[in-house]
């Protein structure tokens, strides 16, 4: 679910590194925490889409732009 977060929520997830990085913490390791704090910000529907999506990338092919990543 967490790579689905940080797919979907790329900005989001982004903009708290930048802030992490502005606080003190090193770029490399502010990735992590920052998707954290996105996670538990994320509504429950939100967290149940996310569910949701992994479990269909789970399931079968990913899609071809992710599978290039």
């Amino acid at each position: 679910m967490r790579r689905v977060v940080g797919r979907l929520y790329r900005e989001e997830v982004q903009q708290e590194v930048t802030k992490l990085v502005e606080e003190g913490q090193k770029p490399l390791t502010a990735y992590q925490p920052a998707l954290t704090k996105v996670v538990e910000g994320l509504s429950d529907e939100d967290r149940k889409r996310c569910t949701n999506q992994a479990q269909t990338w789970n399931s079968g092919a990913w899609p071809r732009d992710l599978q290039k990543e």
